[in-house]
């Protein structure tokens, strides 16, 4: 649930590149996957923190994901929908 709160408060993510992961992140929309290797967590920490146009695409793009795939209310629609 980390990853899903911290689109609910437009960050960009950095996660490992795992299933429940994939789910949420959209590697290099709003955040990235990465293997389980320091130095590339890193390296993308690095480019987020020195690149602020870049970050701000990113939590804008996570913010949006999360109200349009993860937010209850939403998420209760389009249930209904399907059923």
């Amino acid at each position: 649930l980390a990853i899903i709160e911290a689109m609910a408060n437009g960050k960009a993510i950095i996660a490992s590149d795992v299933v429940g992961n994939k789910d949420c992140v959209r590697n290099g929309e709003n955040g990235y996957l990465l293997p389980l290797d320091a130095d590339a967590y890193a390296d993308k920490i690095i480019q987020l923190v020195n690149d602020k146009e870049l970050r701000t695409s990113m939590e804008k793009k996570s913010r949006a994901l999360f109200l349009e795939e993860f937010f209850i209310e939403n998420r209760i629609k389009y249930l209904q929908n399907q059923y």
